[in-house]
């Protein structure tokens, strides 16, 4: 055991963590390697990122429970996070009890791969100094020391120094996950986390209701119109369906509220909100092939702008039944993606009465507009020809402003400007 702990440590100062985006290599068994202690998260953050990392087709490693019959547990963890792409310690208050989860974090420093540290109702801090009077570290390691006959000093020691390493500061890449709160929020924050770290540049869903829009207005007819063209009675066939339109129209708005829709009809469901950088190059579309295989799935990819990432996108792999909802500003896009024209919607400016709902509810937080304003507000909905995100944003920027020659120049920059790049001007 010390022979191994003195190798550990020789082997570390090799380790640097990546500076970029993870690259998930050929050889890697794992995409995460989970560790914590039971008793503390198991329930509670784990169960959670466990469910949506495996249903976004990550292969998750949670435990002892995946080892084969016949292996030396402490050898073959060893191999699995080696193999592991992303290696996670939820550092929880009784994490340091376990020699087992010390022995997992110290494993995680011999080979290369992106660590991202969790911190469970503890502070970074006191996981850096467990010695410190405060931490509540300090015991376990004191337990761990009066047990010499198991544990070497030096071993103990080099656990010490481990922790140190991984969590220098919570810059370094940490994420500390505050209680008590919301559960929800906790895992859903470390989720976002993980993919922030990773560079897998994608929202990993699985049994979560994505926000749509604070006024959903004139979202419903459009949405019910999409759910009929995915005739999800039918289980033998996988169906494609686009969503086209210029920037700011709502595709991204109208691809969450039919995520939202049919999401529990199927084994697994993913939004990819940047599929540009998830499969812009081989790597990324080995990703997205080894994350949407086996299950019956609904997928979204949003904002889809060049053929190249398409070619993650191979038949094959695409279980009958699975659901994939493409959202692009070019149809060319969509005609490549095999999509039929009957299963393409063009998103077009909301109608004159909607536009003016969604106008006023953000400029005077009702509808319709306050008295004395309803003639300048037909003119600038008027003005914006019912692109929603052009509503929306002189809308807010309108709000409490009484003077009509805010409103003069707001309709003179939306009539001088082109209606897609009006952001610069009102934000």
């Amino acid at each position: 055991m010390a022979k191994r702990a003195i190798q550990s440590r020789s082997r570390y100062h090799e380790y640097m963590p990546p500076t970029t985006g993870l690259a998930f290599q050929t050889d890697k068994r794992y995409h995460v390697f989970l560790s914590f202690r039971g008793p503390d998260v198991r329930n509670t953050l784990v169960a959670h990122l466990y469910q949506a990392l495996s249903a976004a087709g990550l292969n998750v490693f949670l435990d002892s429970d995946k080892l084969e019959k016949g292996e030396v547990i402490e050898l073959s963890l060893e191999t699995v996070i080696e193999r592991s792409a992303i290696r996670i310690p939820i550092f929880s208050t009784g994490y340091a009890n376990s020699a087992w989860c010390l022995k997992e974090a110290a494993s995680m420093l011999k080979y290369p791969g992106l660590i991202i540290p969790l911190f469970y109702a503890v502070d970074p801090v006191d996981v850096r100094y467990p010695s410190k009077n405060s931490s509540p570290y300090k015991q376990s390691f004191l337990k761990h020391y009066s047990h010499s006959d198991q544990y070497p000093r030096e071993e103990i020691e080099w656990w010490k120094s481990v922790l140190q390493h991984i969590c220098p500061c919570l810059n370094f890449g940490g994420h500390s996950v505050r209680y008590p709160r919301r559960e929800i929020d906790s895992w859903k924050d470390a989720l976002q986390e993980i993919s922030s770290r990773s560079g897998w540049s994608m929202d990993i869903t699985q049994g979560v209701t994505l926000e749509v829009a604070k006024h959903p207005v004139g979202l419903d007819s459009v949405k019910n119109a999409l759910i009929q063209k995915l005739n999800l009675n039918s289980v033998d066939d996988v169906i494609k369906i686009g969503i086209w339109g210029i920037g700011g129209i709502g595709k991204t708005t109208v691809a969450k509220a039919l995520y939202n829709q049919v999401y529990m009809e199927f084994e697994a469901v993913s939004f990819v909100f940047n599929i540009s950088a998830t499969a812009a190059d081989e790597t990324g579309q080995i990703f997205v092939q080894r994350s949407f295989e086996r299950k019956t799935r609904t997928l979204v990819l949003d904002d889809v702008d060049a053929m190249v990432q398409l070619d993650a996108l191979a038949e094959d792999w695409l279980v009958p039944g699975s659901r994939v909802i493409i959202t692009s500003r070019d149809m060319n896009i969509l005609n490549v993606a095999n999509i039929s024209s009957e299963c393409i919607h063009e998103m077009s400016g909301l109608e004159t009465n909607e536009a003016l709902q969604l106008f006023s509810w953000h400029a005077f937080l009702r509808a319709p507009p306050i008295p004395g304003y309803e003639d300048l507000s037909r003119r600038v909905v008027e003005a914006c020809k019912g692109h929603p995100l052009t509503l929306e944003v002189i809308g807010s920027f309108l709000y409490r402003r009484k003077d009509t020659s805010c409103w003069i120049e707001a309709l003179n920059n939306i009539t001088l400007n082109n209606i897609t790049s009006y952001t610069s001007i009102f934000t």
